[in-house]
This record gives C-alpha cells, sequence and structure tokens, in this order.
C-alpha cells in the first residue's frame, strides 16, 4: 500500500540513487521532515554517498526515487545487504511511496546467486592450481592483451588470455591460443587461476565473487582526468596490487578510488610502443604497419583524433568531416580517427564502412579521413603521429613521453563535466597544447603544427616530470612482478 510523503516525519532515511532524480527526492524527503542521513548508490563515490549496508548509520527506511532503473537499484540494494523490507519506491506522481515487492523471481535468483558463491568458494579452494590469467569482458583491451603477449612469450605455460561475451571486438584479430566466449571451459581455468590480472573493472555478481577469494592485479587503462567510479566502494574488494604509468597518481588519486594493497608505477604495456622503434613495437591486434608506412609516404605525416566517450551518448564529435578532409589536403597530412569501441559501430554504419573490419579504413569521399578499426590496438601508429587530438582522454597523458604536440579539443566543456562531474585534476596539471573549442580553431591550431610551430615543449616536460610517468617499457616489469605472485 502506498504512503505519502507525510508519513515518513522524523524517519531516518537514506535516499537513492546520486543522481539528480535521487537529490530531487531527497529535498521532498526533508520538506515533509525526514531526517535524511545521505545517499545510497550502487556505483558512485562522493561526500554523503555510501554504497552498502555496513556503512549505514541506522536508519529507519531507504528510499529509491521514481526512474527507469528503479528495481534494478532496489535489486543491487538487496545485493549490498539492505533489507527487502526497508527499502521503498517513489511512485509516479512523486508524492507517495510503496515497500519494494521482492518477487518469487528474485528470491530464486538470491537462491541461484547463493549457489553460485557457495560453488566458486569450493571451487577455489579445492581445485589444483592452474595458470596467470589475463582477463576481460566485451572486449580485450591494449593493456591486458600486451601484459599476456609478453608472459606468455616468456613462460608460455604460465599465462592463459581469457575473454568472455567479445561483442564490440573482431575475433579474427585474437591470438590463437586465447580462450574466448567458452564460459565453462573459461570457469574451469578461472577458479584455478594462480592470479587475475585485468585492466577494467567488471562488477557481474558471478566475478565479484570470484575475485574475493584470488589474487588481483589491475592494471587499469589510464591516467585519469575524467572522475571514475573505480572500485573503492565495493568493501569487500581488496587487490593485491594496483598498477599505472605514474607515482603521483599512485600518492594522490588512484587511492582514493581503487582498493589495493599496493601501487606500483611499473608503467602501461600499451604505452611501450611510444618509447620503441617500429621494429621494437608488438604490433598485436593492430593495423598491419605496412599500411602505416604506405600512409607515411603516399599522403604525409599523420595526425590521430581519439575523443573520448561521452556519457550522455552525444558522441557526434561536432566535426565536418568534408571540410577536414579539405584542410587535410591543404596541409598534406592524414587524420586517423580513433573512436572508443563503444560508438565506433555507430559511426561505421553511419558512414557505410564494416564495423568488424581489421583493416584501416578511408573514409568514402574523404581520402585523407581514415577510420581506425575497433577495440584495436593504435599505439604503435600513434607513436609515429605528428600531433596528436583528443579532449579530456588519458590518452593525453600517455602522449605526452613522446613530446609531440597534442590539441585539446573541448567543444562541450560544460555539458561533459555537469554530465561527468568534476575532473580529477586541474586544467593546469593536462592541458599541455592549444585548447580549441571549435572547428575554425582547431584548423588554426593544427595548421601552426603542420609549420614546426611548437610553444608548448617546457609543458610537457613539466608534466612527465611532476607525475613521474614511467618511462621504461611496462610488459617486462609486470610479468616479473605477477610471476612473484604466482
Amino acid at each position: 500500500m502506498s504512503q505519502d510523503l507525510e508519513t515518513v516525519q522524523n524517519k531516518a532515511l537514506y535516499v537513492a540513487p546520486a543522481n539528480p532524480a535521487g537529490r530531487a527526492l531527497q529535498g521532498s524527503l526533508s520538506d515533509a521532515g525526514a531526517r535524511v542521513l545521505g545517499l545510497v548508490d550502487n556505483l558512485k563515490l562522493g561526500a554523503g554517498i555510501i554504497n552498502h549496508a555496513k556503512q549505514a548509520r541506522p536508519y529507519d527506511a531507504i528510499v529509491v526515487a521514481k526512474g527507469p532503473f528503479q528495481n534494478a537499484i532496489c535489486q543491487g540494494l538487496l545485493a549490498r545487504g539492505f533489507a527487502a523490507n526497508s527499502i521503498y519506491c517513489q511512485q509516479e506522481n512523486h508524492q507517495q511511496i510503496k515497500r519494494f515487492n521482492v518477487t518469487i523471481g528474485m528470491r530464486v535468483q538470491r537462491f541461484r546467486d547463493q549457489l553460485v558463491s557457495f560453488g566458486i568458494r569450493v571451487g577455489c579452494a579445492l581445485l589444483p592450481k592452474g595458470k596467470v590469467i589475463y582477463y576481460a569482458e566485451d572486449f580485450i583491451d591494449t593493456n591486458v592483451l600486451l601484459a599476456w603477449s609478453e608472459h606468455a612469450q616468456t613462460r608460455p605455460d604460465e599465462a592463459l588470455l581469457v575473454g568472455m561475451s567479445l561483442k564490440r571486438q573482431p575475433i579474427g584479430t585474437l591470438p590463437a591460443k586465447t580462450l574466448i566466449n567458452s564460459s565453462w571451459r573459461a570457469w574451469w581455468q578461472l577458479l584455478r587461476a594462480k592470479v587475475l590480472v585485468l585492466d577494467h573493472e567488471y562488477t557481474g555478481f558471478a566475478f565479484s565473487e570470484l575475485r574475493k577469494h584470488k589474487k588481483v592485479v589491475q592494471l587499469w587503462h589510464g591516467l585519469p582526468y575524467k572522475a571514475l567510479s573505480g572500485n573503492h566502494h565495493f568493501v569487500e574488494i581488496c587487490d593485491q596490487a594496483f598498477i599505472s604509468s605514474s607515482e603521483w597518481f599512485n600518492q594522490h588519486i588512484f587511492p582514493a578510488i581503487f582498493r589495493a594493497g599496493a601501487y606500483l608505477n611499473l608503467g602501461y604495456p600499451r604505452c611501450d610502443a611510444l618509447l620503441q622503434q617500429p621494429a621494437q613495437r608488438v604490433w598485436l591486434n593492430s593495423a598491419e604497419p605496412e599500411k602505416l608506412t604506405q600512409l607515411l609516404n603516399e599522403v604525409g605525416p599523420i595526425w590521430i583524433y581519439m575523443p573520448t566517450y561521452r556519457d550522455d551518448g552525444d558522441n557526434s564529435y561536432q566535426l565536418d568531416l568534408k571540410e577536414l578532409n579539405a584542410f587535410c589536403r591543404q596541409a598534406g597530412r592524414a587524420l586517423v580517427l580513433k573512436f572508443h569501441p563503444f560508438i565506433s559501430r555507430k559511426f561505421s554504419d553511419a558512414m557505410g564502412l564494416s564495423a568488424n573490419s581489421a583493416e584501416l579504413q578511408p573514409l568514402p569521399q574523404l581520402p585523407h579521413l581514415f577510420l581506425f578499426p575497433s577495440a584495436m590496438n593504435i599505439y604503435p601508429w600513434l607513436a609515429d603521429a605528428e600531433a596528436l587530438i583528443t579532449d579530456y582522454s588519458s590518452v593525453a597523458f600517455d602522449f605526452l613521453v613522446t613530446d609531440k604536440p597534442i590539441v585539446y579539443y573541448q567543444y562541450d566543456k560544460t555539458r561533459y563535466q555537469a554530465i561527468r562531474g568534476n575532473a580529477l585534476v586541474e586544467d593546469t596539471d593536462f592541458i599541455a597544447g592549444p585548447l580549441v573549442q571549435n572547428q575554425q580553431q582547431l584548423h588554426q591550431a593544427l595548421q601552426q603544427v603542420a609549420e614546426g610551430k611548437d610553444e608548448y615543449a617546457q609543458k610537457r616536460k613539466q608534466l612527465v616530470d611532476k607525475f613521474a610517468i614511467c618511462r621504461q617499457p611496462a610488459a617486462p616489469a609486470i610479468t616479473d612482478y605477477v610471476r612473484s605472485l604466482a
């Protein structure tokens, strides 16, 4: 039965989630006389936000704001230890709340989860130990792929690459020995793993249970400018080590976001290519080096555009491609577009290109513009780029070690920050090149690059020194560390 908000007078409440709807509900409940203790969110961190029942002060109820994911949020609260009879849902008219109804299906799922948890615990304890598992879901990102490659080359009997539900990656580009999309075989290896190596956070129930019983090394995938959720709000997670390419970030940023026993500045395997000559680079899961040579010889120096993903789904990137192609033709340059895997397919479809191609594709009628394959390793190409164009992406930190120009195309700064939240570092510690807000300014900045004008070399050096960015090959050092754990 529904209750009016006035019935919560003098009650101690939490509100979920920590989004605009939740904050609006927080205000309404406070106006109705409730004592709102804070917000509950399964994914977000921040002042006044808790993520687990163990963090809660004594309370009378949790009220979940009306929204499209209200039911999923309630189930997430159950999984994090909150009692079913304490969870209430805001109703359609926004002035009433109703106790959350736990269905038979939910109870069955909860029982299944308990069985899975028990099976994982027993399997990890009793099965003979197997290999070091380099693990990924959805697509295999470059840090895990190259770390596995180094380990497998030096000790082929010790390391296995496992990819689950690979929906965003051309399977043909992966090594033959990769264990992919095979649930029972993968779990046989996972339960026996000596060490798990990741470069993303995977929050599915079964994997979250598994990592409680394993040594986990988190490589992550970049030094962040934008806000991150991390895993610090999962109170039962504490990885063996968190690895990055910056001592400063390991001291000042990552410990507040990720739980780990140690924070190590060993570098990112993907960045090794930025420090190497072409013959030394690992071209695994990258477009062919011969294609890069051909492009440099036939078109000219290359610029690479790598924008970050927009959480609001607006990934149009505000570029007039025809004008951009004309500018590149005049400048004698090729522009390679490398989009986030989540939106590369949409762009490919709009341009009439193959979304599953493993090759560099020229854009139709735009001979100076090229699309780099989705979910593949562009870093061997990035090493030979004359300049990088990005916005808020961590690739800007990576590219600093090349001492080449970076152009920051931030056409939507206010909107981006309103959705994503405040940055983790000041702009003065991120911007080391021209900051442009429209395509005309972008062309002007790139013209300066084409003319060999560079006013930011000292700024790039200052950031490399301040952040103590690793300039040594990362993959061998990570292999040595992981082997010491195994």
